[in-house]
């Protein structure tokens, strides 16, 4: 997480509003998700991507609960 954490700081940087910044933020699992949300749009990123979680294939609610959480987690309001 700590080089996410940089090259994200280097592409905001680099970019300096001239460009959208839109980071993978999204994982399997929903307490990741949120972790990685939280620090990330922290860094002044423009948007963060999630994903439909794999694998464990939740239900309408569960995805539901997923994304919200994720949306919760974020520094963007």
């Amino acid at each position: 997480m700590a080089e996410i954490e940089e090259l994200t700081r280097r592409a905001v940087a680099r970019c300096r509003g001239r460009l959208k910044v839109i980071v993978g933020a999204g994982t399997n699992s929903t307490q990741s998700t949120i972790s990685r949300t939280r620090a990330l749009s922290r860094l002044g990123v423009d948007a963060v991507m999630l994903v439909t979680p794999y694998y464990n294939k939740p239900p309408q609610e569960g995805l539901f609960k997923h994304f919200a959480a994720a949306a919760d987690a974020s520094a963007a309001r």
